[in-house]
């Protein structure tokens, strides 16, 4: 059925409902999981690409060159909670509109199904709601785990 799954996580607390969707999904189905985290670009610097602005951006991307390994860090951490196997989980950190990214990485990778996480009260968050929009594939939007 599912051949490359693609899982969307903000490293919240409310991402492990999707990583467990993914995980599960996978066991079924012997997909693949592509586990993702995006990195906000900050709004300001996203049309600083001129050369006016090389070294503004170039002190960026040392600092954000950082975030990324810290964040690829975190994102195997929450893999490695979630349960997913390993060996058939890819980790990935990128930088960018978290929407647009996962619909580009979508497409990249050629994913048969996106897992979003819903918003952190529960309900369907801006990033959910722009890659159903954006995408032309399967998207699930997994729920939040109410507490007990």
């Amino acid at each position: 059925m599912f051949k490359r799954i693609l899982v969307a996580s903000d490293l919240a607390d409310q991402s492990a409902t999707a990583l467990s969707l993914a995980r599960q999904l996978g066991v079924e189905t012997g997909a693949w999981i592509i586990a993702l985290h995006v990195l906000a670009m900050p709004e300001a610097l996203r049309p600083l690409a001129g050369p006016k602005f090389l070294a503004d951006v170039a002190a960026y991307r040392k600092v954000l060159e950082r975030q990324v390994a810290a964040a690829k860090e975190r994102l195997e951490a929450c893999i490695d909670k979630s349960g997913l196997n390993r060996t058939f989980t890819r980790c990935m950190v990128r930088t960018g509109a978290p929407a647009s990214v996962i619909a580009n990485v979508a497409d990249e990778l050629d994913a048969d199904l996106i897992i979003v996480g819903r918003g952190r009260d529960g309900r369907l968050g801006p990033v959910a709601e722009h890659t159903v929009r954006l995408v032309g594939r399967t998207v699930m939007v997994a729920p939040v785990r109410r507490k007990r």
